[in-house]
């Protein structure tokens, strides 16, 4: 929240109204002219489907209280379900799409750091640091060396945030191959806020094999 009168504003409280919405009543506090303070909403749905709620913010203002108006949607948990546990505990290797094309696939990790940023997401003055992952038409002299789906670690944890131990998934690519001579089209993707590269493992596996 912004105050942009000609004085500096005075907020008596705020309130969070809906039964999926949490929110502290808050405290008074002013804000200075052109000056923000926070509010922290919890959106936590204990049913599926949309919902609707109101914040409520008393200040001193004409118009107060002032009432901002959310929405968020409720999913249900992909392994809430008993069946669904049963069947992935069951099946300890995962079935994965297998590529279209003719060619290999290689794939490599780089990790790369700018000494000259610090990463935005830490205050104790860590570098920005990128991990990238590569796909490229593979030219195999020796045998393939299978490359991991994700790290054991990252493994594990999807594993505790599921509820259930995740079955093996293995790539079609080969570490650390060698590339295919030539000059060969390159895609730059990211996977977006939450995501993992290796969430689209098998999409670039078969652009590479597609398109040599």
């Amino acid at each position: 929240m912004t105050a942009i009168a000609s004085h500096v504003g005075q907020t008596r409280g705020r309130h969070a109204t809906g039964n999926d919405l949490v929110g502290d009543k808050g405290k008074a506090n002013s804000v200075a002219v052109g000056k923000s303070c926070t509010i922290n909403v919890t959106f936590k749905p204990k049913t599926t489907g949309i919902k609707h709620a109101n914040v409520s913010i008393s200040d001193d203002s004409a118009g107060s209280p002032q009432l901002v108006s959310l929405s968020g949607k409720g999913f249900g948990h992909v392994a809430s379900n008993a069946a669904v546990r049963s069947a992935i505990s069951k099946n300890r290797i995962a079935t994965v799409p297998i590529p279209t094309g003719p060619s290999k696939v290689g794939t490599r990790l780089m990790d790369l750091l700018d000494s000259t940023r610090n990463d935005p997401y830490l205050a104790n003055g860590t570098k920005r640091e990128l991990l990238v992952r590569f796909w490229y038409p593979a030219a195999l002299s020796q045998g393939c060396r299978p490359a991991e789906y994700t790290s054991p670690k990252v493994w594990s944890h999807f594993s505790r945030l599921a509820g259930v131990p995740l079955p093996e998934v293995r790539t079609n690519s080969c570490l650390d191959a060698a590339m295919t001579k030539g000059v060969h089209p390159v895609i730059v993707f990211t996977h977006g806020y939450t995501g993992t590269f290796t969430d689209y493992s098998f999409l670039f596996e078969d652009q590479v094999n597609r398109n040599p």
